[in-house]
């Protein structure tokens, strides 16, 4: 996933010192280094676990950010109205 040309606007997690109002839409944030760590850690049990944590972190990118940015066409190529989403959750 992390090497997905997509993917680079995930790989790490927002940085609110940047983005000052992420934390006032955004309640429950999550990155590409998260959902590694919880990997490593054993925390996913199940696929449709770790499907979970990619699908919010799509579903947070397009909330914050407007259709028209890249941060959002990025976040449709993981997210789940992506119909090849799941052909390439599957190879995982």
């Amino acid at each position: 996933v992390k090497a997905h040309t997509s993917a680079w606007p995930f790989q790490e997690p927002v940085d609110t010192s940047d983005v000052h109002d992420y934390l006032d839409v955004i309640s429950d944030p999550i990155s590409l280094r998260e959902i590694e760590e919880r990997l490593d850690a054993g925390f996913y049990k199940t696929k449709k676990m770790f499907v979970a944590d990619l699908e919010r972190m799509c579903n947070n990118c397009m909330t914050y950010n407007k259709s028209d940015t890249t941060f959002f066409k990025a976040a449709t190529v993981f997210g789940p109205s992506n119909p090849g989403r799941k052909r390439f959750v599957l190879r995982l």
